[in-house]
């Protein structure tokens, strides 16, 4: 099972993720955390963040707390939608936390365990300086691949 810094090595290896400069703090099946700093790279004009950087980071977040379940060095984690509100325009430090509700996760792990695929939902909020800044809806498909060897990137 990976640890939080070796999702943290995952996700730098992810150019377009990395980018976003998205540090790690918490992964568990159902639950993860991450916080973004602000750079200039990636504020808008007014100097608020762009929109996009709350829609990529949410998406990275909530699909790292499906990964647990998996091993992302051979089987396949796939976003097939997502759904993004933005309430408040922010220049602080974001921190992103992604759950799952017990009923998904319990049905998420049957399915996958039975069929060796499912499909998850996880509900993404992101907070600067405690206050609500955007709020999102992904769903994940895992598929476990039983004939492919894992290996590390």
């Amino acid at each position: 099972m990976l640890t939080s810094p070796d999702y943290q090595h995952l996700i730098n290896g992810i150019n377009f993720a990395n980018n976003l400069g998205l540090k790690i703090d918490v992964v568990q099946l159902g639950f993860s955390r991450g916080v973004i700093e602000p750079k200039e790279t990636l504020l808008n004009h007014l100097g608020y963040y762009q929109a996009g950087v709350y829609f990529t980071a949410s998406e990275v977040i909530g699909g790292l707390a499906c990964a647990p379940a998996i091993d992302l060095y051979k089987d396949l984690l796939v976003t097939t939608r997502g759904e993004i509100q933005y309430h408040k325009a922010s220049n602080e430090q974001i921190t992103f936390v992604a759950e799952a509700k017990k009923e998904d996760l319990q049905i998420f792990s049957e399915k996958l365990g039975l069929k060796g695929k499912s499909l998850l939902t996880i509900k993404i909020m992101s907070f600067a300086l405690e206050n609500l800044v955007s709020t999102a809806t992904f769903e994940y498909y895992v598929r476990k691949n039983k004939n492919r060897k894992s290996s590390s990137c």
